[in-house]
């Protein structure tokens, strides 16, 4: 399933909200991204209190998230 590009971010947003109803205290999420918006993304997790760090694939694209809760 896509999402259209007026709101490329919908499924992480709807992710994170998963996420914070239903992880544990120092709980974490693994997220693959696009990386084209690995740092929105990033951002994203931050402005709802998560601690997001950015990984790299073996091409040094921003590929992946993690984040701690």
């Amino acid at each position: 399933m896509f999402v259209d590009d007026l709101d490329p971010l919908l499924f992480y947003k709807k992710i994170i909200i998963f996420a914070q109803l239903h992880l544990s205290i120092e709980g974490k999420i693994y997220v693959e991204v696009h990386e084209k918006y690995g740092e929105k993304i990033y951002e994203l997790f931050i402005e709802n209190d998560f601690k997001p760090e950015i990984s790299m694939d073996m091409y040094g694209r921003n590929r992946m998230i993690s984040a701690h809760w």
